[in-house]
């Protein structure tokens, strides 16, 4: 290869299990599943008033060991912040559609706070 010329490699990715939206303004969210559904990759793009744009994701991993990784994350004009959880055991149950709710007493919260 010469000094003069530019290699470049261009990866093309096809991906039948990807959704793109846009949203109001210069904002988009993406969201891309593994086609036998163990992953799946959620982010939005937002720009505040001074323009700078800033990322809020998620990707959670199921493992055939019976666990699944949570990953979130967010990026912008102030840094990057990430927090992620590795959960084992079968995952919740449903009830009519929706996770139950634990309910727990305002006497329980206060003594918990201090």
């Amino acid at each position: 290869m010469s000094p003069g010329t530019i290699s470049v490699w261009i990866l093309v990715l096809w991906i039948s299990c990807c959704e793109l939206e846009p949203a109001c303004g210069r904002e988009y969210q993406l969201r891309i599943t593994h086609p036998d559904g163990t992953a799946f990759r959620s982010e939005s793009v937002l720009e505040d008033a001074q323009g700078h744009q800033q990322i809020e994701g998620e990707i959670r991993q199921s493992y055939k060991e019976g666990g699944t990784l949570i990953l979130y994350y967010k990026a912008g004009y102030d840094g990057y912040r990430s927090r992620y959880t590795y959960e084992t055991g079968a995952p919740p149950k449903l009830t009519n559609g929706t996770l139950s709710i634990k309910r727990i007493g305002a006497n329980a919260l206060k003594s918990s706070v201090g």
